[in-house]
């Protein structure tokens, strides 16, 4: 029992820990991509930057802690489909995160983050059909609550970041978009948490299989900004750099 209680507080632990850290990084993003229409800022610029430094940090951590050899000598019954689904998390987790840079385009981070809870909504039913978990007895209570949250928040309240520098009608439309994408966010991040979680049951490595979705992830999109070119990092000069 006293295990128990040991790994079930540690695992709250790391759950508020990351929690803490994905609201200050949200407040980061938030500064550095500005908001629609003020500031003249490239979403997918920055999150190139930002999965090739985390991809770089991950593939430390792999070859310090981890077990980077093993990620790439798995066992070949499950090689295919570990690759397979690090394939599909990278897709997914790419989607989320490209919606999530977006929509804090449009709308604060604090209003973003209760819309991408919706996920909760369907990786429940998939974790219990997929994964035989347990159903929380409070979870449609929860959901409905969230439904209802999720409707209060797309009500528009004119206090969004930037919004008092842009025309009425621009303003309503950057709203409608920061709730659909946050919906969005919402949606793929479900969906890449349990392909991760698939992984993680195939051959159990956190750091590894976080890397190898980073690492395929990192591939996609600077192949997309080397082929197109339209979202490669530019140099700013002191009359082109926004204010």
């Amino acid at each position: 029992m006293g295990f128990i209680m040991a790994v079930s507080t540690l695992g709250l632990s790391m759950v508020f820990s990351a929690m803490f850290l994905w609201t200050i990084s949200s407040i980061g993003y938030k500064k550095v991509l500005g908001s629609e229409g003020v500031e003249t800022r490239d979403p997918i610029t920055s999150l190139a930057i930002r999965i090739a430094i985390v991809a770089i940090l991950l593939m430390i951590l792999c070859a310090l802690i981890g077990d980077l050899h093993g990620l790439f000598n798995l066992d070949p019954h499950i090689r295919a489909t570990y690759w397979t689904f690090a394939f599909f998390s990278a897709c997914l987790g790419l989607c989320g995160d490209i919606c999530f840079f977006f929509a804090i385009r449009y709308l604060d981070a604090s209003r973003i983050y209760p819309l991408i809870n919706c996920q909760m909504l369907f990786t429940y039913p998939i974790s219990f059909y997929v994964f035989n978990e347990d159903l929380p007895p409070l979870l449609f209570p929860a959901a409905l609550m969230i439904i209802i949250g999720v409707y209060f928040l797309g009500i528009p309240d004119s206090k969004d970041r930037g919004w008092d520098a842009l025309p009425p009608a621009i303003a309503k439309r950057n709203f409608r978009r920061g709730i659909f994408l946050g919906l969005g966010t919402g949606f793929f991040w479900g969906m890449y948490y349990l392909t991760l979680a698939y992984q993680n049951m195939l051959w159990y490595g956190p750091i590894e299989s976080n890397f190898s979705r980073m690492m395929i992830a990192g591939l996609i999109i600077w192949t997309c900004l080397l082929i197109t070119r339209k979202h490669l990092p530019k140099r700013y000069t002191s009359e082109t750099r926004d204010e």
